[in-house]
């Protein structure tokens, strides 16, 4: 789960789009190994989030890149995929 707080909404109600990177650096932390050396990333918008929808981060990685979902249900509504270069 990704909580958001109001302050990550926009004035359209949706979320904000630095929240994603936000979303994207919390995930690499847990993979110190592409956080700390250089990357490059990539961030999809499919649909909106508005404030009130369960958020969930959900991530996977294979060899040196990380693909990350941001889902409401089962609804991705944004995608991210950070490679090592």
């Amino acid at each position: 789960p990704f909580p958001l707080r109001r302050t990550d909404i926009d004035l359209f109600e949706h979320v904000n789009n630095t929240i994603y990177w936000h979303g994207v650096h919390e995930i690499l932390a847990q993979f110190p190994e592409l956080e700390h050396n250089p990357y490059r990333a990539v961030l999809e918008y499919r649909s909106p989030i508005k404030y009130g929808e369960p958020l969930t981060i959900r991530s996977e990685r294979n060899g040196d890149a990380v693909r990350l979902d941001f889902t409401v249900g089962e609804d991705v509504r944004a995608a991210a995929l950070v490679r090592k270069i």
